[in-house]
């Protein structure tokens, strides 16, 4: 009769991260330790000429089992002893010994075994951690001071699977209004080391308004009007302008007309104009109420409105 044990590098560091045993029939114990006698109860033996393992994946135990030529059992009990174990420092197994003692259906004939497995050590590890970064980060703080701003870094690693990452400023540290640099670094179990960094760039709240001139035009010939004014701006932003003209004639009928118009803000100010047409009419030399609104998005969106009286003149 033989006996074989397999061991699977990725079951060996979900163990590493559970730091002791499972619920499930006692796995492994977990690194440089050596635990003490497990039971194995309920374990059906794998078909004849099968070979006895230690085993596992993501969804069952790493568990012992041995078989050989003749009939199964159904039910099996056992023990097993882990003797000595030892990890390299970037968690490949080296090695592994243990002796077990097992019993087909109850019975006292025992079966009994050991197995050793050693590995040469692996290769050194001198490849540094991957560092993942965001890019340059660009945010509008709430106010004038600046903001908190939580942001994400990672790494990844060939032989590490947890390599630490630290960052000065950390995530959520708050970032004056101005440029801040922040450096990374990673750090694998064997000491290797990867740095990077990126800038968050911290903008204080647009300052945006809008303004109305109170002259204006009409034109005697098509009764279009003509009305102006200006934007204000703490930071460039292209700005969408759109409002209405309401005049009042005889006090009885009042023509009205909509208006839009693009302009891009330079600071600290940007003047606009805009062509009025009368929805039910044609517009005269006189009074007439006008309400602008101005809305620009860039960081976040921001926007303005003023309601005032133009005086139209007329023009040829």
């Amino acid at each position: 009769m033989t006996a074989r044990q397999d061991w699977h590098e990725a079951d060996h560091k979900r163990h590493q991260e559970r730091n002791g045993y499972n619920d499930c029939e006692r796995s492994a114990p977990p690194k440089d330790s050596v635990g003490p006698r497990e039971q194995l109860q309920g374990r059906r033996l794998a078909a004849p000429s099968s070979a006895g393992h230690f085993s596992g994946s993501a969804s069952e135990c790493q568990r012992l089992s041995v078989s050989g030529d003749g009939r199964g059992c159904n039910t099996l009990t056992g023990q097993f002893d882990v003797n000595e174990i030892s990890h390299a420092s970037t968690g490949e197994l080296l090695v592994f010994d243990a002796t077990f003692e097992q019993h087909c259906e109850g019975f006292d004939p025992a079966l009994f075994g050991r197995i050793r497995i050693e590995n040469p050590p692996p290769p050194p590890d001198v490849t540094p951690p991957t560092l993942l970064l965001p890019g340059d980060l660009t945010v509008e703080a709430q106010d004038a001071s600046g903001t908190n701003l939580a942001y994400s870094v990672t790494a990844s690693d060939d032989r590490d699977p947890n390599p630490t990452v630290t960052c000065s400023p950390p995530s959520g540290s708050f970032f004056p209004v101005g440029t801040t640099t922040v450096s990374c670094q990673a750090t694998d179990a064997s000491g290797n080391v990867a740095t990077g960094s990126f800038v968050v760039q911290v903008f204080a709240p647009l300052q945006l308004t809008v303004a109305l001139n109170s002259q204006g035009s009409v034109s005697p010939h098509t009764g279009a009007a003509t009305v102006s004014g200006t934007v204000t701006c703490s930071r460039p932003i292209s700005v969408n302008l759109s409002g209405t003209l309401n005049q009042l004639f005889a006090r009885r009928v009042t023509i009205s007309g909509t208006f839009s118009t693009q302009v891009d803000c330079t600071a600290p100010s940007t003047g606009w104009s805009a062509s009025v047409v009368g929805d039910n009419g044609r517009f005269g030399a006189g009074s007439a109420n006008v309400t602008v609104n101005a809305f620009g998005c860039e960081l976040s969106c921001h926007s303005a409105s003023v309601t005032s009286t133009v005086r139209l003149t007329g023009r040829s």
